[in-house]
């Protein structure tokens, strides 16, 4: 995040840790920052805070330039289909996301 920010990037965060976001905000500045508490096993909340996002990016005028999923921590173990949303909502959201706001 911080090499991104310093080339110039607007940064949506989408996480759980809101310390963590707070600190993020801190450290580099709230001008180009939005955080949105998320839990990315609630697809409903995904929902909620990809909106807030793409709100932000039009009251903004923040062109969305890329999608970074680093979403969980643990050990590396397969990722069973039915434990999480649908990969294809984050292709249809990333579209409606390019297209809605160009």
């Amino acid at each position: 995040m911080e090499d991104l920010h310093s080339n110039g990037a607007s940064l949506a965060i989408l996480d759980m840790n809101e310390e963590l976001g707070s600190s993020i905000i801190s450290n580099l500045g709230a001008e180009r920052i939005k955080f949105f508490t998320t839990d990315v096993t609630d697809t409903d909340n995904i929902k909620k805070s990809v909106a807030g996002a793409a709100n932000w990016m039009k009251e903004t005028g923040v062109v969305l330039g890329g999608v970074i999923c680093c979403a969980g921590v643990g050990y590396p173990s397969l990722v069973k289909p039915a434990s999480f949303f649908c990969l294809d909502l984050v292709g249809k959201l990333a579209h409606l996301l390019t297209h809605s706001y160009m």
